[in-house]
């Protein structure tokens, strides 16, 4: 019989919830991945979602390592260490915004999930192709401090609904 790991369960969980504000057509999943690094005996889980006909997009990522599963199957833990699972959300849009917009971005996503709980930073990306305009994105990381555990399985449905609030607000700021 398999015995689910944390990450197993919070990763069902968080991919329900997308799933249900997708079939409720509240937002699209436009990607969904489920990694084993072989190397370093991790997991990761992505799944990509966006507004029904918008640009931007999120990327809600779910992951843990060997010491994570180490601590938690077999009790061996780094002092200090929980084990758990490391959220992380990052968002993309069109970077052909200007400086004020991107920062006013930054302040909108401290205010949106609270710098005390994350860190947020945000990088332009240019790629150059064959066109004669570069291919601008701009990305925002908002990457949690702490551990997830069982215990935050309630707090999931809400950061999912708190998720697609999220890209509303960053729509209505391109426009």
């Amino acid at each position: 019989m398999f015995d689910p790991t944390i990450f197993d369960n919070l990763k069902v969980v968080l991919e329900g919830c997308l799933y249900d504000q997708d079939a409720e057509g509240e937002i699209a999943v436009t990607r969904r991945e489920d990694l084993l690094d072989l190397a370093g005996m991790g997991r990761t889980f992505r799944m990509e979602i966006r507004l029904p006909g918008s640009s931007v997009s999120a990327v809600v990522q779910l992951s843990s390592a060997l010491p994570d599963f180490a601590a938690e199957l077999r009790g061996i833990r780094l002092a200090g260490q929980r084990p758990g699972a490391e959220l992380e959300i990052v968002y993309g849009m069109p970077g052909n915004a200007s400086d004020d917009l991107a920062e006013a971005m930054i302040e909108r996503m401290a205010n949106l999930w609270g710098s005390e709980d994350a860190d947020l930073s945000h990088e332009r990306i240019q790629r150059y192709g064959g066109g004669s305009e570069p291919n601008r994105t701009l990305r925002f990381t908002v990457r949690f401090r702490h551990k997830m555990d069982e215990s935050h399985m309630e707090e999931l449905g809400p950061l999912a609904e708190h998720l697609v609030a999220s890209l509303k607000t960053i729509e209505e700021a391109l426009k």
